[in-house]
């Protein structure tokens, strides 16, 4: 029997890793497939620039999880700037408890033992992950 493109879709939702935390599933999983409308403009824009709307929003995400750098002009301190513009999250935290957010995920972000050996980069790896959890749930607690 010939696979269908749901047969195949099903597959895939089968091989999504187990969430490590229990509150990463519906809208919050980490391993989400989502659906957008992408505005026609930036379509065009990442025709041109042959770069797929995959790659330009997984590379905001990615500079947004940088966080802020208080010693640097980068990419992520102009998207993270944004980000505090727009107001997310002002009905729970203020400006400036977002911003140490942001502060404190460039902090945890800056240790990555770069040049170390495999097996170190493995204990950090597990490391930043707890302590990524400690920091969620000590912002979770000042909602």
């Amino acid at each position: 029997m010939k696979k269908t493109t749901n047969d195949r879709l099903r597959k895939n939702e089968r091989k999504k890793p187990i969430p490590a935390l229990d509150w990463q599933i519906g809208e919050f999983e980490r391993h989400a497939n989502l659906e957008l409308v992408i505005p026609e403009e930036v379509l065009m824009i990442c025709r041109l620039l042959d770069l797929t709307p995959k790659a330009l929003v997984e590379e905001f995400l990615d500079d947004l999880s940088k966080g802020y750098s208080v010693t640097g002009d980068s990419e992520s301190n102009h998207l993270s700037e944004y980000f505090l513009r727009k107001d997310f999250g002002e009905f729970k935290f203020s400006v400036e408890n977002i911003w140490s957010m942001l502060v404190e995920l460039n902090a945890i972000h800056g240790l990555w033992p770069k040049g170390a050996n495999t097996e170190f980069i493995e204990f950090h790896s597990q490391w930043r992950s707890k302590y990524l959890q400690y920091w969620f749930k000590k912002w979770k607690r000042e909602a």
